[in-house]
């Protein structure tokens, strides 16, 4: 019954209150519904099961170390799965190879990109998946001679053929090859994670003897099995392997390889994990604002009724029941902001489902669907105790452990002590410094998008395509054939206009090499020439040509920060002789130097002019290189589709047999990361503009209830002749040392955090540019905060001595 009370009570004062209770429930209503917002993004990203059979229970496999980037390749595959260790450990596996497929429509011009997977007769049996029409895979479309079929998702079918069901043994044309159609998986299904399409692979039943071919392997151990047994297994056997076939120059770059299982989830978040870490940090940031303005306000209320809660003592009225009251009035609003946040954080969620796939189209792993769940839900729970804990009891407590003889002695002075006020300057300095230490790192984060922004943009060549493939398999080791063919190609875009770029490239990485018995580590790549159209210009001499093969010189073309180091420049680099190769038995002529690559193997922000690059004829490789994996980097003239079309067209024309190679958009990659930190710039500004309309909500309460607390001082100081002005001062002054420790231990983690980027991205981010963002968003920071501290004191000396000076 006195708990029905304390609800009524507590009812009827909130009504009485409702700018107070608007203003609560808008922190609370705006905090929570962004922490769950936040969480759910992070959660759905970094640990949401994928939603098949079983899920949980997949593992793939992170390959760190050895030399010219980790990876499977399809010939340890093979020879992986045969050992007797992998059929002791492993209970099930599935393999895949990502690939785009481009569908030429019998009825529409040009192709259509489709995200394909090419994969094995057990994959579908691995995922638990069953079709909802036709078949999936077998073993016998596997072998060698058999017709290429291909599976559809539920999407591609309904979407690309209608939804309809005669499909189904349909013939389609994928990368200008015939498939049949013979089935469609579930709606939902798009294993391993953005599949719009399936086709066989039949290179895993081909005898792979070079590294042409790489395969991402997903498999579930045995119940007994433990992943550290699996790991050593994979690790000790690539690294027999790898360190058995690597040549005296690849030894060494040569690094131990490690092996680690890891989950879907944390395969396609690998790299990204410090950013959802940020996120989470800003929303808890956030939530601690918000904590501290709605416990402030509630105590700063529980103040204003000190009178009445003394005399409710003094008449009998236990400790507990007061208690209970105040915690009462604070759990009704909190529960009912809770409420609207959780409602308004399913909207949100939505909101960003709808963006984030409408943005990026089927570039999303197939579980990342955001939406109000169980985990959402449990979060949200722990949210609410978090709140109510430091937001209502703590202060409820504090507001009941009043000296209720100086209370009714002495109003104000006996509410407010040393303590007292010294807890109130501690919340002041803890809410600056947690608005100054958000506002600018959320600068910092946004100058350090844009810039990245401007050098991505800088490094995009307009309808640029990336070809990976290796012609050895096909024509079996026949490398005059392959040169030949090769040639033929090049020759034939070099001769039609609309090929703006046809380069063959095979890319060594760092590689040791010597200058008149200098040892240098450069990055180094055979190519074919056509450097000017790639966009990185010949500044002096030539470019690599058709001629510059086996049976000439053999020549290299460097970069303009090679030739100045060790030639004094570029004309002096010309017909000098460098060194690479086993024990640097292989001397290259310098015929050209061309000026710095824009983005080098060192990453986005490597200076240019302190590595450097060594291009070597395409034309000079060896054998043995020649059989292994190369790019080919294109431009035409033609729109996507018709750029596809225009390649297959061209190796088709070359020879009508040769398989034709995957094709990779580079603008839509460059676009794909452009699109992902603009959301992220905007998803910063707007929680940011949020946070400090919070923060400067939380200061004016926590200074309107001190300077409330000192309105007995205020009135003395006013009877006795004191100014206005100086009054101000005074309280300004006050609250001076908690600004000045807030924001100067934000300012201390800033400096911090500018110089460890700025280091980082070796200056390519201007230096300048740190400290005028410091510096603007410190000066705005400080405006607002002293208007917010200004406005409550000019409020109070506004009030008649008489007024201050009565006791409540």
């Amino acid at each position: 019954m006195g708990l029905l009370l304390d609800i009524r009570y507590a009812l009827r004062l909130l009504a009485k209150s409702p700018k107070f209770t608007l203003l609560v429930s808008f922190i609370l209503v705006g905090s929570l519904s962004i922490s769950l917002l936040a969480f759910n993004y992070v959660n759905t990203i970094t640990a949401k099961a994928i939603n098949i059979p079983d899920g949980e229970t997949v593992t793939t496999l992170k390959i760190k170390g050895g030399q010219r980037g980790a990876g499977l390749w399809m010939a340890d595959f093979q020879n992986l799965i045969a050992e007797t260790e992998f059929s002791q450990l492993v209970q099930e596996f599935a393999t895949s190879r990502s690939m785009d497929a481009w569908y030429s429509s019998p009825t529409a011009k040009g192709s259509q990109s489709l995200n394909g997977f090419a994969v094995g007769s057990q994959f579908f049996d691995f995922a638990r998946s069953a079709p909802v029409l036709g078949r999936y895979i077998h073993a016998q479309d596997l072998e060698k001679g058999a017709s290429d079929v291909v599976v559809l998702s539920y999407k591609t079918w309904q979407t690309v053929f209608g939804g309809d069901p005669a499909v189904i043994g349909q013939t389609i044309t994928l990368n200008k090859m015939p498939h049949e159609v013979i089935g469609v998986a579930p709606l939902g299904f798009r294993f391993p994670s953005w599949a719009q399409v399936w086709l066989a692979d039949k290179s895993l039943l081909q005898q792979v003897q070079k590294e042409t071919l790489r395969t991402d392997l997903y498999l579930r151990l045995k119940p007994t099995v433990t992943g550290v047994q699996y790991e050593t297994f994979v690790a000790a056997f690539l690294n027999e392997r790898f360190s058995r076939r690597l040549s005296e120059i690849d030894r060494e770059q040569f690094s131990e390889i490690t092996a680690a299982l890891i989950s879907l989830p944390e395969q396609n978040t690998d790299g990204m994990a410090w950013l959802m870490h940020f996120m989470n940090l800003v929303a808890l940031m956030i939530l601690s604002m918000a904590c501290i303005n709605t416990g402030n306000l509630l105590l700063a209320r529980a103040m204003e009724r000190r009178k009445e809660t003394a005399i409710r003592a003094a008449l009998g009225a236990r400790q507990w029941r007061i208690f209970r009251q105040l915690v009462c009035e604070g759990t009704l609003i909190i529960l009912i902001g809770s409420v609207l946040a959780t409602l308004l954080a399913g909207f949100l969620i939505d909101f960003v489902n709808t963006m984030m796939h409408s943005a990026f189209g089927d570039k999303l792993p197939f579980w990342w669907q955001w939406q109000m769940d169980a985990q959402t839900l449990c979060a949200g729970l722990f949210f609410l105790v978090f709140t109510l804990v430091f937001a209502c009891i703590l202060p409820a407590l504090k507001a009941t452990r009043l000296d209720l003889n100086d209370v009714l002695r002495d109003g104000t002075r006996g509410a407010l002590g040393k303590k007292a006020a010294r807890n109130g300057r501690i919340l002041v300095m803890m809410q600056i410094g947690l608005i100054t230490t958000l506002m600018l790192v959320g600068g910092l984060t946004t100058h350090i998008i844009t810039n990245t922004k401007e050098i991505v943009n800088e490094l995009a060549l307009d309808n640029l395509y990336r070809s990976q493939f290796s012609l050895a398999e096909f024509y079996h080791n026949d490398h005059d054939k392959i040169r030949s063919v090769l040639a033929a190609t090049v020759q034939k875009t070099q001769a039609d206009p609309s090929w703006l770029l046809f380069q063959l490239r095979q890319r060594l990485g760092n590689v040791k090499i010597q200058v008149d018995a200098k040892e240098e580590q450069v990055d180094v790549s055979f190519i074919s020439g056509q450097m000017d159209n790639l966009g990185y210009p010949i500044i002096k001499g030539r470019d690599i040509a058709l001629n510059d093969d086996q049976s000439s010189q053999q020549v290299a073309v460097v970069s303009q920060s090679f030739a100045k180091q060790y030639f004094i420049d570029e004309d002096a680099a010309l017909g000098q002789f460098i060194e690479v190769g086993d024990e640097f038995a292989k001397r290259y002529q310098i015929i050209g130097v061309v000026t710095n690559k824009g983005q080098n193997s060192q990453g986005l922000f490597a200076p240019a002019d302190q590595f450097h690059e060594v291009y070597l004829s395409f034309w000079q490789l060896s054998n043995e290189q020649l059989e292994t994996v190369f790019d080919t980097l294109f431009v035409n003239k033609a729109e996507l589709t018709a750029a596809i079309d225009a390649f297959y067209d061209l190796l088709y024309q070359i020879d009508p047999q040769l398989p034709l190679p995957e094709v990779f958009d580079y603008n839509e990659n460059s676009n794909v990361a452009l699109r992902s930190l603009t959301k992220i710039s905007e998803v910063i500004l707007a929680v940011g503009s949020f946070a400090l309309v919070l923060a400067l909500i939380g200061i004016y309460g926590m200074t309107a209830n001190q300077v409330s607390l000192g309105c007995h001082e205020i009135g003395l100081r006013r009877a006795i002749g004191a100014k206005d002005t100086a009054i101000i001062r005074l309280f300004m002054s006050k609250n001076a040392k908690p600004v000045f420790w807030g924001m100067g231990s934000a300012l201390v983690i800033y400096i911090a955090l500018s110089w460890v980027i700025n280091t980082i991205s070796n200056d390519l981010i201007d230096g300048s540019m740190f400290i005028m963002a410091g510096l603007v968003t410190s000066i705005t920071l400080l405006s607002v905060i002293a208007l917010a501290v200004y406005l409550p004191c000019k409020k109070a000396v506004m009030q008649e001595p008489a007024q201050s000076l009565r006791v409540d």
